[in-house]
């Protein structure tokens, strides 16, 4: 059975298992809601960049677990700062759950504010999954292993997706 590498995982822990299922159920209930906005919630998104975006997607959710997984167990997680690594995770988990119905809530009622709301929540991920990428980089340093590689490898594809397609490109696809 696999034990937590430090008492403070434990609050990690914790707070992945409630932000976790928020951010599952929120794209959940958006889809199930708005069938007929999947299309719409790509914005201006070219045909042939969702292919990447997709790959990505798959790329980000393995990099998750990869990084999750030295924190949480890896002997060295414990050299990472844990106070910063739990707000990190928290900037990342309750605004992935705020995004998609922020984002239906601005394509049913386009307004300025609605969108700057959308941007600051892509915003807030982006800036938690980069903290994320400087501590997987601070375990790495501490204890140079596969399992520390594969957690700054799996930060940066985390990051590539929020920080630079979700937080940078698929804005600047509304064209606005």
């Amino acid at each position: 059975m696999l034990e937590f590498a430090a008492p403070e995982a434990r609050r990690l822990a914790t707070l992945i298992a409630i932000g976790g299922p928020l951010v599952l159920l929120s794209y959940t209930l958006v889809f199930a809601s708005s069938p007929e906005m999947r299309t719409a919630l790509w914005g201006g998104v070219p045909e042939s960049m969702r292919t990447i975006y997709t790959v990505s997607m798959f790329g980000a959710a393995a990099g998750f677990f990869a990084f999750t997984y030295a924190f949480l167990f890896a002997p060295v997680g414990n050299a990472a700062n844990s106070k910063l690594l739990v707000w990190a995770y928290a900037l990342v988990l309750f605004p992935s759950a705020a995004w998609l119905p922020l984002t239906l809530v601005y394509l049913r009622s386009p307004s300025d504010i609605m969108w700057w709301i959308v941007r600051a929540d892509l915003f807030t991920v982006a800036a938690g999954s980069l903290m994320i990428v400087a501590q997987a980089v601070s375990i790495l340093r501490a204890s140079p292993d596969f399992t520390t590689v594969l957690a700054v490898v799996g930060a940066v594809l985390f990051a590539w997706q929020t920080a630079g397609l979700d937080a940078l490109a698929w804005p600047a696809s509304f064209g606005r």
